[in-house]
């Protein structure tokens, strides 16, 4: 079995176009939590954490890494970050 990751990066979009542009810093110290859904549809009471655990904090220059260790359906929230 092979461990797998999502990530990237959490950073402070000023112009709201979803890309990351020259000047757009990324942001530190973001909860970043990985959920899966029995239904698939987010927020609607059945979100539990992947695995119980999964969750990780930004470094300092806004990139993050969760584990997972399949390909099932999930979904991110990203919570403590003012800026975003």
């Amino acid at each position: 079995e092979m461990n797998q990751g999502v990530g990237n990066l959490v950073w402070a979009d000023t112009n709201n176009n979803g890309l990351k542009d020259v000047g757009e810093s990324g942001l530190a110290n973001v909860t970043v939590q990985l959920f899966t859904s029995g239904d698939n549809i987010a927020g609607n009471g059945d979100d539990v954490l992947y695995n119980g655990i999964n969750s990780t904090t930004t470094a300092a220059d806004g990139s993050y890494t969760v584990s997972i260790a399949d390909a099932a359906p999930y979904l991110l929230s990203i919570t403590d970050a003012a800026e975003i």
